[in-house]
């Protein structure tokens, strides 16, 4: 999937569906192409069907199947480097602040989490965005 004229394409796995709906429609009205899946696995197997990486993943840390860190550590292999968000509704001991400061371009946050803090992270990562 390509990156649209006006957005970007982020790519979304969250398995709490009223939290995913909510991300939808939020980054499709602000002009963004979602993918969103609520399983890890099924996250890692419709990455390696993308044409191209997308922007940046949007990632629960407590997915069914394989966690948000073992998908964001599945993406990296399959992409490269990519711009992550992990959000949990609790503290994990997996993302902790020396993972994301082994891996470039990550940042955490805790759930509930707004729209705009998460638009805030997504203009620091991709230091091109509009907040």
């Amino acid at each position: 999937m390509e990156k649209n004229k006006t957005g970007l394409h982020i790519f979304i796995a969250e398995d709490e569906e009223l939290i995913s709906k909510l991300y939808r429609l939020q980054m499709e009205s602000a002009g963004h192409t979602v993918t969103i899946t609520e399983d890890g696995f099924k996250a890692v197997e419709m990455m390696k069907a993308l044409d191209k990486r997308p922007d940046l993943l949007l990632l629960d840390v407590g997915l069914p199947g394989i966690n948000g860190k073992e998908v964001y550590e599945e993406a990296v292999k399959i992409f490269g480097s990519i711009p992550t968000i992990f959000c949990s509704g609790t503290y994990s001991n997996s993302i902790d602040t020396v993972y994301l400061s082994e891996h470039p371009n990550t940042h955490a946050l805790l759930k509930p989490v707004s729209m705009k803090t998460i638009a805030d992270v997504m203009s620091k990562l991709l230091g091109e965005m509009d907040s």
